[in-house]
């Protein structure tokens, strides 16, 4: 039912599987009680962008939204409730949580697109790196143009125009969770403080480290009993020696009966 909801909504919704790990790790006093460490603790396998916790009694649903996971231990959720018939609360459940989401990172399309600023994001090590990362940021809705002005030890620095505020396109960024929040650079222009400068890190994928060297092979000692390898060896060089030693016996008959 709420799968099907988010779905209606354009909202993904995974629903924890309650295996072991769950039942173990956390409880129902822990949900009903809302302990934020062990709902984070068990939500973590999942990776989510956000966790919802729905608490219901007969007609009434009672919901707690924490929009943003890696804050979830320090943050307040968004609470609601409603109800009626449980189907149609669930609905309205979900019509909720999606309109939050919505209202996060929603651009409206048409709008001003003169909000210019500068974009730089540092922790690129390599031209992998690079085009992940253009690629996140044209897939952006909130930016209307996206420009490289310059590339050099590991930063790249966009000049991009924003069609919505620098909260929308926050949001909408740091739903790629390879990629941190910096203190922006910013100005106060006729009163309000303008951004000139937007920071921000990438963490690409960890490169593997290379096999290190192996070891030489220690020589056998003498009291030590051969290896298989050896088995065969000193087998091949036994029946090369009957080959030969066959061989000049059927050569000296030849020449007896010669």
């Amino acid at each position: 039912m709420i799968k099907a909801e988010g779905e209606r909504r354009g909202l993904p919704v995974l629903v924890p599987v309650g295996d072991f790990d769950d039942v173990v790790n956390v409880s129902p006093p822990d949900i009903w009680g809302g302990f934020v460490n062990p709902l984070s603790d068990v939500s973590e396998r999942y990776n989510p962008d956000g966790v919802v916790l729905l608490k219901i009694r007969r007609n009434r649903v009672d919901w707690q939204l924490y929009p943003k996971f890696q804050d979830m231990k320090y943050s307040a959720p968004i609470e609601g409730s409603d109800t009626g018939d449980i189907n149609g609360v669930l609905a309205n459940v979900v019509d909720a949580i999606a309109d939050q989401y919505a209202s996060r990172t929603a651009v409206t399309l048409g709008g001003d697109a003169s909000n210019t600023t500068l974009l730089s994001i540092t922790g690129l090590q390599s031209s992998e790196d690079y085009f992940s990362l253009e690629r996140t940021l044209e897939g952006l809705n909130s930016i209307a143009s996206l420009k490289l002005q310059s590339l050099s030890q590991g930063e790249a620095i966009f000049q991009i125009s924003l069609l919505g505020t620098e909260e929308v396109f926050n949001n909408e960024l740091m739903v790629d969770r390879r990629i941190s929040k910096g203190s922006a650079e910013t100005e106060i222009v006729d009163g309000r403080v303008v951004p000139l400068k937007l920071n921000y890190r990438f963490r690409g994928v960890s490169k593997v480290p290379a096999p290190a060297p192996r070891a030489p092979e220690a020589e056998t000692p003498d009291n030590e009993e051969p290896s298989a390898s050896e088995d065969i060896t000193e087998s091949e060089n036994t029946v090369e020696q009957a080959v030969q030693s066959t061989a000049n016996v059927g050569s000296d008959s030849e020449q007896e009966q010669n």
